[in-house]
């Protein structure tokens, strides 16, 4: 054999066996560590929606509360909802309050909700973040910004949720659908669009990583856009029909696409890898 020659393993089968001893401890190490918190089912699945082609994403999300979402996806032609937890314990904390208060319907419509795995893992950057989040806070709005402008600005990182501006603040918000959209949003937008090179970008909350109260208090961007539907969670109904409109120094865009146009992306399945743009690692 050549001094340069590259000297590889001997196959498994010439290796010899760990002694009985190892085995047992290596075995034993194994079982007194219990699986991450991360393991486990973590997405909800909202099925039986109401065959209405034109519901706002920020309509649906209003009806999930107890955690961060990673992301959602709607699907018209199935009428079904997924939402992908962050983690498996809020996707089972929602699913036990929603049995407690008994059903679920959005006008004549019982919604019925299914806990099952997800198709991929939360990739480990968004799990050493605790700030990270689906929706941006911009801080120090140009005053020549408008809603449906801001929305066409953030739509090319992806789907998003809603827009809104508070005018009297000179601050706004936009909710993305993917946490890897936001993510891409906060690292791109200043060199994708000058005007914002002057203004804070961050994280902000996340709407469904509120309390359950939220949802039975009629919490949500959508009560404001939608008055043509009811929801009842038990014997609680939804403020969907509330008379107030938003205040006038608050500016609101909520994205309607014409689902029917597009094929819906496979159930169960995230949405085609994340941004390239992102160069997310698990």
């Amino acid at each position: 054999m050549s001094r340069h020659s590259p000297v590889y393993p001997p196959p498994a089968r010439y290796r010899s066996p760990p002694p009985e001893g190892d085995r047992r401890d290596r075995d034993r190490d194994r079982s007194s560590h219990p699986a991450p918190a991360h393991d486990g089912p973590r997405t909800v699945i909202l099925s039986n929606l109401p065959p209405d082609e034109q519901i706002d994403l920020a309509l649906l999300h209003s009806l999930i509360r107890g955690g961060k979402i990673e992301y959602s996806h709607y699907d018209p032609h199935r009428r079904t909802f997924f939402v992908h937890f962050m983690f498996p314990k809020d996707a089972a904390a929602y699913m036990g309050w929603v049995a407690s208060q008994g059903s679920m319907y959005i006008n004549e419509y019982e919604i019925f909700l299914d806990l099952v795995h997800s198709p991929a893992p939360v990739p480990g950057i968004f799990l050493s973040q605790s700030n990270v989040s689906r929706k941006l806070y911009l801080g120090g709005i140009p005053p020549d910004i408008h809603a449906r402008r801001l929305c066409t600005m953030f739509e090319r990182y992806g789907v998003i949720e809603y827009v809104k501006i508070v005018w009297e603040r000179k601050c706004g918000w936009v909710s993305f659908c993917r946490m890897a959209d936001a993510f891409d949003a906060l690292r791109f937008i200043r060199q994708d669009e000058p005007v914002f090179r002057r203004s804070r970008v961050e994280y902000g909350r996340d709407d469904c990583d509120g309390g359950m109260q939220e949802i039975l208090e009629g919490g949500g961007v959508s009560i404001n856009a939608r008055k043509d539907v009811d929801i009842t969670i038990g014997r609680f109904k939804h403020l969907g029909r509330r008379e107030s409109a938003a205040p006038p120094n608050v500016t609101m865009e909520i994205p309607v696409r014409d689902h029917g146009a597009r094929s819906p992306q496979p159930a169960l399945l995230p949405p085609s890898g994340y941004n390239s743009r992102s160069e997310i690692r698990a």
